[in-house]
């Protein structure tokens, strides 16, 4: 089957999945209720160096059951860690002329385990030059999985962060709040027009707010 058509595949049926899905994260009896995952209105198509990835590394049906255990709760982990990263990661690729993957990629290279949150920063010089002068997609891939340290084979690993990333672009994601000096969950429900209690509940926390804690916002939808 062409990749495009086993990810248009893979996404059908997750969609099915997700109607009778309730978010565990914001459960608890609160009136803080949360919607299942959804994806996108419109699903970006694989990019050259995914396509490339999906044909070495085609059976993805193991890594996605690791990425949607609990109801996504390990990609909505990685995701509060890399989020704030994206932005500046996207501007990278781009200035590189580097394929979208490029960015998420980038940042996995910090990751040992794809599926377990990792306190990644942005991407270094490093990074980028090796990313930029590989000579094809699977040599990314072998570079970031060797910059990560990861103990996984890079077959495993790769498989993990191709099918991660393509969940990480296509569904539709909180955003995330990174704690400055002196915010409260007051103010930063503020700031997202989002009551306190339910940031509150969505993270775990309530009092104890420290600078650069990484926050998931809820939104109409999550």
């Amino acid at each position: 089957m062409h990749c495009r058509h086993l990810w248009m595949a893979i996404v059908s049926v997750l969609m099915l999945e997700m109607g009778g899905m309730a978010s565990a994260l914001g459960q608890g009896g609160s009136s803080c209720t949360s919607q299942p995952l959804a994806f996108r209105e419109n699903i970006r198509q694989p990019d050259a160096w995914e396509e490339a990835w999906e044909l070495i590394w085609p059976d993805a049906s193991n890594a996605l059951q690791m990425w949607r255990t609990q109801q996504f709760e390990s990609l909505l982990e990685v995701w509060r860690t890399m989020g704030p990263h994206m932005v500046e990661a996207q501007r990278q690729a781009e200035a590189r002329a580097l394929p979208s993957s490029a960015a998420f990629l980038a940042c996995f290279a910090h990751c040992p385990h794809p599926t377990t949150a990792n306190v990644v920063t942005v991407p270094n010089a490093h990074v980028w030059e090796q990313l930029g002068r590989a000579q094809d997609p699977n040599e990314a891939m072998a570079f970031a999985h060797g910059h990560s340290e990861s103990p996984l084979a890079l077959d495993a690993w790769a498989t993990e962060v191709r099918t991660g990333m393509r969940l990480m672009e296509n569904l539709d994601l909180p955003p995330v709040h990174v704690v400055s000096q002196g915010e409260t969950l007051y103010s930063i429900g503020r700031t997202w027009n989002v009551h306190p209690k339910c940031i509150s509940e969505m993270n775990g926390v309530w009092d104890d707010i420290r600078p650069n804690m990484h926050f998931l916002i809820p939104q109409p939808g999550h």
